[in-house]
């Protein structure tokens, strides 16, 4: 049933996060990620911008000088910068490549990209004393590899959960496109 399906991702959600280090953007994603849960099951529609509040006040609650951490800011902030401007800028991308699935994919990572770096670029000037020119296009070029290799990633780890299932072929794969990334780096 639904329920029971959305009781099991929380769950999922709330063992991912103290598994995953539980640091300040694994926290925001957790609270965010039941948040749009628990509005599902109440079949209300989702918020965003809620979910991104209560989240920030969750992880304050949690801990009061989360604000001070560098990575709980630039967290918030790109996805701030996300819910801003990704999808008016997907949208101006589309209409430039057309209204394929590929195309749609592209104009998604890429907004993204961008709505994110500019989100944060003052945050990383004011506490690092640069701007970073560099990784903007870094991300851009190592795009198309990052899903891909999350989506084996989680295939390996599901798959080396069951006794005998060979995971070294998607881990070999994943190598070559983490190695690739790596390289952007």
């Amino acid at each position: 049933s639904l329920r029971a399906r959305l009781l099991c991702t929380g769950g999922l959600i709330a063992l991912y996060v103290p598994i995953a280090g539980a640091g300040p953007s694994i926290q925001r994603a957790g609270v965010m990620g039941i948040a749009a849960l628990l509005a599902l099951a109440a079949g209300r529609p989702s918020s965003r911008i809620y979910a991104l509040l209560l989240a920030a006040v969750v992880t304050l609650a949690l801990n009061p000088r989360a604000a001070s951490d560098v990575g709980w800011q630039l967290s918030f902030a790109a996805v701030a910068g996300i819910l801003a401007m990704a999808a008016p800028l997907s949208a101006s991308i589309r209409r430039r490549l057309g209204a394929g699935r590929w195309q749609r994919a592209l104009a998604d990572g890429v907004a993204m990209s961008v709505a994110a770096t500019v989100a944060t670029v003052p945050l990383i000037a004011h506490h690092f004393g640069t701007v970073p020119v560099a990784s903007l296009p870094a991300n851009l070029v190592a795009l198309p590899a990052v899903a891909p290799s999350m989506w084996l990633g989680m295939l390996s780890a599901a798959a080396g959960q069951l006794p005998g299932v060979p995971t070294a072929p998607l881990n070999e794969l994943n190598a070559l496109l983490l190695a690739y990334i790596a390289e952007v780096a």
